[in-house]
């Protein structure tokens, strides 16, 4: 859960409510261009697989998992199991990124863990730049570009145990 960039062709578990699925796919393509292999639910789910052991295994390989955030994942009862499968696996060194698409309540078993905001939409350079740079560690980004304030209410603590 550390902040240092993925090694190339690292795997990213992307998790997110299926009514933010552009912004999955969205953020698929960007990871993927930037030599990170992702798996997404939509695209690769195994037919027939039974669906909780499906993800939790995929959660298990991956060396990323991809939270993102908003109202809608907040609210989702899959989203949520996927949540406590990452923190789980996390103890065995998967790393975990929240992503906060829109506003919305942070769940608490999250707040230790330091997000990154993406409220602007994925649209704005800086955004995808920044992701990038967070998840790969190859885009270069002007200073002045990577300095923001996080909105109200999508703040993690930085308390230290």
């Amino acid at each position: 859960m550390g902040t240092e960039s993925l090694p190339p062709s690292s795997s990213v578990f992307i998790s997110y409510s299926s009514r933010d699925r552009k912004d999955a796919f969205d953020i698929k393509q960007l990871f993927e261009a930037n030599g990170a292999r992702v798996w997404l639910d939509f695209f690769d789910i195994e037919t027939s697989a039974e669906l909780r052991q499906e993800l939790e295994k995929r959660i298990r390989q991956s060396q990323l998992f991809c939270l993102l955030l908003s109202p809608n994942a907040v609210d989702s009862r899959w989203v949520g199991q996927e949540i406590a499968t990452a923190l789980a696996a996390a103890r065995e060194g998967l790393r975990i990124l929240p992503v906060i698409l829109r506003l919305c309540r942070i769940p608490q078993e999250l707040e230790n863990i330091v997000g990154f905001d993406a409220t602007d939409g994925l649209a704005h350079e800086a955004v995808r730049l920044r992701l990038v740079r967070a998840v790969c560690g190859d885009a270069t980004v002007q200073e002045k570009l990577c300095f923001w304030t996080p909105p109200p209410g999508c703040c993690w603590p930085t308390r230290r145990s």
